[in-house]
């Protein structure tokens, strides 16, 4: 087992050697709640593939995940199925969870979620092409597993008291969005509907 102590871990990561899976606790709980763990889902990478799964112990009150980011819905959570993470440039990128996945101009792999305790931000920093399978359990808990192209896991938990805080923490590990001055907006004309010179 390594030692954790350093990063303020100790205790809260349990590794199980055979099957191989990780559980993470709420370092907030007093109760030692189980934020996330891997049991009994997929965990594997090669040269250019790579799947991991999670279960997310989600609070009762709000039973759902938010984010996989620039995919467009009809619910606040994300509902079960699959959904892809691609830069497809898709004029409709509505995500109904069915494959061929829609998504818009970019791939940012983030998604939070209530835990009993705290709010849990997970981003998975990763370019490759990737699938996200989500379903829910019978005991609440949402299931995700990813399958991308390549890469590595690479797995950012971000934990705090409310969502904002959370998205803060988001954004100061991969940078906040450029405020560009008033003058640079211009008029911009998107070309999707357009068919003709005389539509404009």
């Amino acid at each position: 087992m390594p030692d954790l102590s350093p990063f303020g871990w100790e205790g809260l990561l349990d590794i199980t050697q055979k099957p191989f899976s990780l559980r993470v606790k709420d370092p907030k709980s007093k109760e030692g709640a189980v934020l996330f763990d891997t049991m009994g889902l997929p965990l594997g990478f090669a040269e250019y593939f790579t799947r991991f799964g999670l279960n997310m112990q989600t609070d009762k009150v709000t039973p759902g995940i938010w984010g996989l980011g620039e995919q467009f819905g009809t619910d606040i959570f994300v509902k079960d199925g699959i959904y892809t993470q691609w830069d497809a440039d898709r004029a409709d990128p509505v995500a109904t969870g069915q494959l061929p996945g829609a998504n818009a101009y970019g791939t940012h792999p983030f998604w939070m979620y209530k835990s009993k305790g705290n709010f849990v931000g997970m981003f998975y920093n990763n370019v490759n092409a990737m699938d996200h399978v989500l379903k829910s359990g019978a005991d609440g808990a949402k299931s995700l597993v990813t399958t991308t192209t390549g890469g590595r896991i690479d797995l950012l938990v971000f934990i705090d008291v409310d969502p904002n805080s959370v998205i803060r923490k988001y954004h100061n590990t991969i940078g906040t969005p450029v405020v560009i001055p008033r003058w640079a907006l211009g008029w911009h004309q998107c070309r999707w509907g357009i068919k003709s010179t005389a539509e404009l």
